[in-house]
């Protein structure tokens, strides 16, 4: 998302430490860095937001905690880009049905995207 021609033969780390977690780190890290490039005032086509659902005693859940995310069926991690609702990262660990993937898609896009025909 950074406009890198604004920045030739240059180098751009973000580092993001995660001092304490409840599970949710991959999700908060990729949001986090998102807001510091933008607090820096690195210009950007847009933001990247990011949010987990997963499965447990085969229920779909959205942002689960630790011991969720260790002992639950699934965990799906995604991050998008919120004017266009492109997907830039989607890992699943576990197993989920088309039906399951579906409602945990909806619960982490919500209704921000209703109406908005979304590319998968």
């Amino acid at each position: 998302m950074v406009f890198l021609s604004e920045f030739p033969r240059s180098t751009i780390d973000v580092v993001v430490e995660v001092l304490q977690a409840d599970a949710g780190t991959r999700c908060a890290a990729i949001t986090c860095a998102s807001v510091a490039l933008a607090d820096a005032g690195i210009p950007m086509k847009d933001m990247i937001v990011s949010c987990a659902a997963g499965k447990i005693n085969g229920r779909i859940a959205l942002d689960m905690h630790n011991i969720e995310d260790n002992k639950g069926e699934a965990d799906l991690p995604l991050a998008i880009v919120p004017s266009t609702g492109e997907i830039v990262l989607m890992q699943m660990d576990g197993e989920l049905s088309p039906d399951e993937i579906d409602q945990a898609m909806d619960l982490i896009y919500g209704d921000l995207y209703t109406g908005v025909a979304l590319q998968f």
